[in-house]
Order: structure tokens, then C-alpha cells, then sequence
């Protein structure tokens, strides 16, 4: 399937960001974004400007719930991974990832 929501130019600048963030290269990281994306399908000049508001946003979540969502769905570890990795409950990281996407998705909205 064609990649029709990033170009090749918006993700080589995206991944710096990203990468900054201290997010690695993993293969489909690309796609994970994409999809994020695809549920609210605008054009490429609106998608870009999201994702910046994003970024800022989440460099502006608290550091416990920064951590857990940057963790479970940027990184991709699963719950008992970020659990061990966070050094709290599952339930606790449940609870800050559901948090932070609130958080972003609210503040997104706004």
C-alpha cells in the first residue's frame, strides 16, 4: 500500500523530532504515525501543523504520563514492559497512558 498521508520530506523532518525526543528508529514507526493520522484524514499542510502541536503539547504533559505514552505508543513497549521499565504498577501505567492520550486528545481539540 502507498504511503499517501507523509511525504518523504515531512517524515526525514519528523524523524529528527522524533528522534530527539529520544525515540528510536524502529521499522514501522513511520506507519504508527501514519495511522495516527489516518483517523482524522486532512490535507498534508493541516497534518504537519498537528503534528508540531503534538510534539508541543507532549513536551509539555507531566513527566509521569510523558514517559508512560512516549513509552507504550511511540516506543511501542507494552504495559508490563513500561511497568518494569517506570518502576510502578501495571494498573499505574494503564491509568497515565489513558491520561496522557486524554490530556493530548483535549488538548488537540482545543
Amino acid at each position: 500500500m502507498p504511503r499517501t498521508l507523509l511525504t518523504d520530506e515531512l517524515w526525514s523532518k519528523l524523524l529528527i523530532i522524533l528522534l530527539e525526543l529520544g525515540l528510536y528508529d524502529k521499522s514501522n514507526l513511520r506507519r504508527t504515525i501514519e495511522g495516527m493520522l489516518a483517523h482524522n484524514p486532512v490535507d498534508m499542510e493541516i497534518a504537519a501543523l498537528e503534528i508540531q502541536r503534538a510534539i508541543s503539547y507532549l513536551t509539555g504533559i507531566s513527566a509521569e504520563l510523558g514517559e508512560v505514552f512516549i513509552l507504550m505508543d511511540l516506543k511501542g513497549y507494552n504495559q508490563h514492559e513500561a511497568a518494569r521499565i517506570t518502576g510502578v504498577s501495571g494498573s499505574t501505567v494503564k491509568t497515565r497512558r489513558f491520561q496522557a492520550r486524554t490530556y493530548l486528545r483535549d488538548a488537540l481539540a482545543a
